[in-house]
């Protein structure tokens, strides 16, 4: 079974003289709605509405005139967020004064009884995942319950990613054979409990921990002191909601040395020690975009952009600073003649797996050096535009290029990291 609510809603009409709902009415309401409930719109328009609840919790809505439908996939983010969407679900339809009709094979809607939620279906869910992985040893690498279309760390055999924090399989294995799969299980779910309490918190920070934090010293950016000095404050805040909830004091400790913070006592602190670090942007990071893979150093800040189609990764630091930008277009968008509109210094083509390349490396311009390849794929087209100071990374730059490959991915769902 999978853990996802299903609804459709419908609105009545409006008495004389009600306003419609327009886009400006519905964001409105939702805003009162999500103060209320101390959640998050992310974007109201026709067609379709966002809400975050938290790390890995998204209701997305599709409305199109006195309609709205949805369903929502709750199992990574657990019996907390099923809970909630449900009573959030009911909750709109009430003071919009729609008809709600809401599918949830759990039973949670009728009997809310959040114990059997949990027990019954949620922990036999994660039984079944868990040894799924398990059972498929020897492939490449896993990613579980991974955001859609979000960047993803380098996989290897050994080690089973979810969002929160890697595995070993070995790890998992003996969780499995113990049958201690419904204790890992706050381990696990981002909202496993009813209450946002402080396992919700902890869970929440190792989610930003292990896919956004750099794990470098907080004086090469803002960035990396406000992620930095985040995950401290929101560990020393769970130890002090409830001291028997592990930390990763390997991790945190890291962190206190990066700020230079001074890290609270941690004799009676329980460990939630994993055999491998949390934190996949300590190494290569990937991201697909269309067919095409792309990698590029964990460590480099990334700058997000509006166009989807666009993403920015920088090195800060001014003795080793790079920058990777990458763009996807379609052959019909492509004009190549704007690429030697720069003084050339050098040309060079590869070919592979269906991929036809062309790299351009241009003369220095004030002491930057640019190299911007063409990748092309059936009717894709990805520009990679790699710039950096010192010439000894020019061979860097073009060892980077070469690492795209394709992957086997949807077109249509323009999977953007």
């Amino acid at each position: 079974m999978d853990m996802q609510v299903s609804f459709t809603m419908e609105f009545k009409r409006p008495v004389l003289g009600a306003k419609e709902w327009s886009e400006e009415k519905m964001n409105s309401f939702c805003q009162e709605i999500a103060e209320e409930l101390a959640i998050t719109v992310t974007a109201v328009k026709k067609g379709g509405i966002t809400f975050t609840f938290c790390s890995g919790g998204i209701v997305h809505i599709r409305w199109f005139k006195s309609m709205m439908f949805g369903v929502i996939p709750t199992g990574f983010a657990g019996p907390g967020f099923h809970a909630a969407v449900c009573y959030f679900l009911e909750l709109f339809a009430a003071r919009g004064h729609a008809k709600l009709l809401l599918k949830d094979e759990t039973g949670f809607y009728e009997d809310r009884d959040f114990e059997k939620l949990r027990r019954n279906f949620f922990i036999p869910w994660l039984k079944d995942l868990l040894s799924q992985a398990v059972e498929s040893e020897g492939e490449e690498g896993k990613l579980l319950c991974w955001p859609e279309g979000k960047s993803y760390p380098r996989q290897s055999a050994d080690v089973i990613w979810t969002p929160i924090r890697p595995f070993s399989v070995r790890e998992l294995r003996g969780i499995i054979k113990s049958g201690l799969v419904a204790t890992v299980a706050k381990d696990f779910f981002i909202w496993p409990n009813e209450e946002r309490d402080a396992l919700f918190l902890r869970n929440s920070a190792l989610y930003d921990m292990n896919q956004f934090c750099y794990f470098q010293p907080s004086a090469r950016s803002e960035t990396d002191a406000q992620m930095n000095r985040h995950e401290i404050e929101i560990l020393e805040t769970v130890w002090n909601m409830d001291p028997t909830i592990a930390i990763p004091k390997q991790e945190y400790l890291e962190l206190c040395a990066l700020d230079g913070h001074e890290p609270m006592p941690l004799e009676n602190v329980n460990d939630m020690a994993g055999a491998v670090p949390i934190g996949m942007r300590r190494d290569w990071i990937f991201c697909t975009m269309g067919q095409l893979e792309f990698t590029v150093p964990g460590s480099f800040l990334y700058h997000p952009r509006k166009n989807p189609r666009i993403e920015c990764y920088t090195d800060p630091d001014e003795k080793t600073w790079r920058e990777v930008d990458v763009c996807m277009f379609y052959k019909s968008m492509m004009d190549e003649s704007v690429l030697t509109r720069l003084p050339v210094a050098d040309v060079e083509t590869f070919s592979r797996e269906e991929l036809e390349g062309k790299i351009w490396f241009y003369e220095p311009k004030k002491e930057v050096f640019c190299a911007t390849a063409k990748i092309e794929y059936k009717e894709q087209v990805a520009m990679i535009n790699v710039f950096w100071k010192d010439p000894i990374y020019k061979d860097w730059a073009r060892d980077l290029i070469h690492k795209v490959r394709v992957v086997e991915t949807k077109e249509e769902e323009g999977a953007f990291f």
